[in-house]
């Protein structure tokens, strides 16, 4: 529970990667970026489509949104619904904060 604040709540970035100027709060998480960006990896396939995702999250997103066509973010305006948050922010302020 103090390691979780100490990350998520306070910042703490204890491993920095050898590659680039980005840190990370677990070494997990330094591994599974090293391994997706600076190796290229991408393990997990879609078996509908065969697209790979280097990890297991976002295969499961994917699965999600293209193959079960679920839309869980809708807009509380006009309710028009998108299958990613950063889909509907963007709505939001084009369509009904005029930006």
């Amino acid at each position: 529970m103090r390691r979780h604040q100490k990350i998520a709540h306070q910042g703490l970035r204890d491993y920095p990667c050898d590659k680039c100027a980005k840190k990370f709060g677990r070494e997990s998480h330094l591994l599974i970026h090293q391994m997706m960006v600076h190796e290229g990896r991408k393990d997990y396939e879609c078996l509908n489509c065969q697209k790979k995702f280097g990890n297991k999250s976002d295969l499961l997103r994917h699965q999600k949104i293209v193959h079960e066509n679920r839309k869980d973010y809708a807009c509380y305006k006009c309710e028009k619904k998108f299958g990613h948050k950063h889909n509907l922010l963007f709505h939001r302020k084009a369509v009904h904060e005029g930006r």
